[in-house]
C-alpha cells in the first residue's frame, strides 16, 4: 500500500513539473507574441501531450506565427512554404485536439468564432500552398479540410467561401465538363449574394466568381 501511494505521488509530482514547464513555456512563446517578434515565435518549439497543460496554445502561438511570417516574405524564398506547413500543422493540430477553448484567447472571441477564425487560417495556409509547383498533396488537403469545414459550419462565410474555391481547383484540376462549370457558377452566385455584406469574404467570394466566369467564358461558349 505505501509504495502504491509513493508510486502516485511520484507520478503527480512529475505530472505538475511537465505543465510547469508547459506553462513557462507558454509564457515565454506569449512574450514573443506580444513583442512582434514573430519570427522566432514561429522557431519556437513544441513539444507537448495534445490537449494538456495547455498545450492547445501552444500549436495556436507557433501557427499563427507562422502564418503571419509567411504573408510577409516573398513566395520564391525557401522559408515561404515551410511558414505555410507549419501553420497549417500547427493550427489543424488545434483544432483536432483542443479540449479547453478557454486556454485560447482571441480578442474575447466566443468558441465557436475562436474554432471558425482558427480553421479559417488552417485552410488559407493550406490554400496558398496549392498555388506552389508541387502542389498535388495541398489539393488533397485542401479538398478533404474545407469539405469537412462546410460540413459543420455551413452558415459561415468563410466555410462557404474555401468551399467554393475548392470546387473551382478540384474541377480544374479534373477538367471537368461545362455543365460542372455552369452549376459552380450557380452556386458561386448564391453564396456571393448571400454573404454580399460581409467584409472579410465578399470580395473573395468575388474573386471566385470571376474565375469561374471567365473559364466559361473561354472554353465553354
Amino acid at each position: 500500500m505505501l509504495n502504491k501511494l509513493l508510486f502516485v505521488l511520484i507520478a503527480s509530482a512529475v505530472l505538475n513539473g511537465c505543465c510547469f514547464m508547459q506553462l513557462r513555456t507558454i509564457d515565454q512563446m506569449t512574450e514573443l507574441q506580444k513583442a512582434g517578434d514573430f519570427k522566432q515565435l514561429a522557431e519556437s518549439e513544441v513539444d507537448c501531450d495534445p490537449g494538456k497543460c495547455g498545450c492547445s496554445k501552444q500549436h495556436f502561438l507557433k501557427g499563427d506565427a507562422c502564418l503571419i511570417q509567411a504573408k510577409q516574405i516573398d513566395k520564391t524564398e525557401p522559408k515561404y512554404s515551410t511558414y505555410l506547413q507549419c501553420a497549417e500543422d500547427q493550427l489543424f493540430d488545434v483544432i483536432d485536439n483542443t479540449k479547453d477553448w478557454d486556454e485560447i484567447s482571441i480578442r474575447g472571441l466566443s468558441e465557436q468564432e475562436k474554432r471558425a477564425q482558427i480553421y479559417a487560417n488552417a485552410l488559407e495556409a493550406t490554400r496558398l500552398q496549392t498555388t506552389l509547383p508541387n502542389r498535388s498533396q495541398a489539393l488533397k488537403r485542401f479538398d478533404q479540410r474545407a469539405t469537412s469545414f462546410k460540413q459543420s459550419d455551413p452558415e459561415l462565410a468563410s466555410a462557404n467561401y474555401y468551399f467554393v474555391q475548392n470546387r473551382l481547383y478540384q474541377l480544374d484540376q479534373n477538367e471537368a465538363p461545362c455543365s460542372d462549370w455552369l452549376q459552380l457558377q450557380q452556386q458561386v452566385q448564391t453564396v456571393r449574394s448571400r454573404f454580399a455584406s460581409d467584409t472579410q469574404y465578399a470580395a473573395p467570394l468575388s474573386g471566385v466568381y470571376t474565375a469561374v466566369d471567365a473559364y466559361i467564358s473561354a472554353s465553354c461558349e
